[in-house]
């Protein structure tokens, strides 16, 4: 598998999060960018959802 791409709400907030894992040998691809736009669109389009959040992971910025 080359990854995934998900939105969830955030524990004990209103707030949904967008999250996604892509294999490491798979990065400076443009894949997870293209997920992220696809499941954002998804998100505010067809699920109505306002605000989308996401949060960094610490070590993987600019890998």
């Amino acid at each position: 598998m080359i990854g995934s791409c998900r939105l969830g709400f955030l524990e004990n907030t209103p707030e949904v999060e967008l999250g996604d894992v892509i294999d490491k040998s798979y990065w400076n691809m443009g894949l997870g960018t293209e997920a992220s736009q696809t499941t954002l669109k998804f998100g505010f389009w067809q699920m109505k959802l306002d605000p989308i959040v996401a949060m960094p992971t610490a070590g993987y910025a600019n890998r």
